[in-house]
């Protein structure tokens, strides 16, 4: 695969090592991630109380606009599915499930921030308010995304994904070298994971909006009926869930809240595929999650 670039050829090009990939996809993860993504790379391996676990390339906190983490794990399309990637997202799924997992990585990403007086006021700035403890917690108790980088996606590797619990996705981040020339110059060939531009909500008018900016509008009624129960929570703004007369910063937290309001224990829950949502063109009573694809 060639690019040509005002008359410039870029050959396609494998990374010299998984490294040099990483190093690549940390170099621009403003553009992958989106403008105020916070990129945190430290290597700490989390286990679960038997021991279970691995050791992720990075963390990745967004906000699109809803703020979410993510699981990066970065790979070349050499290495074994099976015998290595798999078993190693299988392992870190294993370790977050219990709450000292989940903890270790809040600690470790406050502490990641409080070194780094730059990086927390942006932070404090993002979220409106200095509880960024309690801010990262509540981001952590939601599952995340886990993110696959490799340099070729393959039919394969698309099939593997479907034995990984939760929300994954498949970033195939090409890279191509300039032709002719002494000195290394790259470019990059890759789509964003999430879609960073706000789009245009319709509300039926049972909602009291007929349109707004975003993923979820503001006034926007969710809904859910679990084990007979019939679960209502309402969009106060891109960040904010009310359900039951508390607030709550994201709506897989608000659907941890309905779920344990009925004796259930449960820790996490992905709420973008647990609340549902009144199609105003159809009726329809749909995932929220299917607004994320439009």
């Amino acid at each position: 695969m060639i690019i040509l670039v005002d008359g410039i050829e870029y050959i396609m090009a494998s990374p010299r090592d998984e490294n040099s990939l990483e190093e690549a996809i940390k170099k621009n993860t403003q553009h992958i991630f989106g403008e105020e993504a916070f990129y945190f790379d430290f290597k700490t391996k989390i286990k679960s109380a038997a021991g279970i676990g691995s050791i992720p390339d990075a963390y990745v906190i967004v906000f699109t606009p809803q703020p979410q983490w993510c699981i990066l794990e970065v790979e070349l399309s050499s290495h074994p599915l099976y015998g290595h990637v798999i078993p190693q997202l299988t392992k870190f799924n294993r370790a977050i499930e219990e709450s000292t997992g989940r903890n270790k990585i809040a600690n470790m990403l406050y502490e990641a921030i409080k070194e780094d007086p730059i990086l927390e006021a942006k932070l404090r700035k993002k979220i409106g308010s200095g509880e960024i403890y309690k801010f990262i917690t509540e981001l952590i108790s939601s599952p995340p995304n886990i993110i696959i980088a490799i340099d070729e996606k393959t039919a394969e590797l698309e099939e593997a994904i479907k034995d990984i619990r939760g929300n994954v996705h498949i970033i195939e981040f090409m890279t191509f070298r300039r032709k002719g020339m002494a000195e290394e110059i790259d470019a990059y060939l890759f789509n964003p994971i999430f879609n960073f531009k706000a789009r245009d909500i319709y509300i039926s008018k049972n909602h009291g909006i007929s349109k707004s900016k975003g993923i979820l509008a503001e006034g926007m009624r969710l809904k859910k009926t679990y084990k007979g129960k019939d679960f209502i929570a309402e969009v106060l703004s891109e960040q904010k869930i009310r359900f039951n007369g508390e607030i709550y910063n994201s709506v897989s937290m608000a659907a941890v809240a309905a779920i344990r309001s009925t004796g259930s224990k449960r820790a996490t829950e992905d709420g973008w595929r647990w609340w549902t949502y009144i199609d105003p063109e159809s009726g329809e009573q749909k995932l929220i999650d299917e607004l994320r694809k439009g």
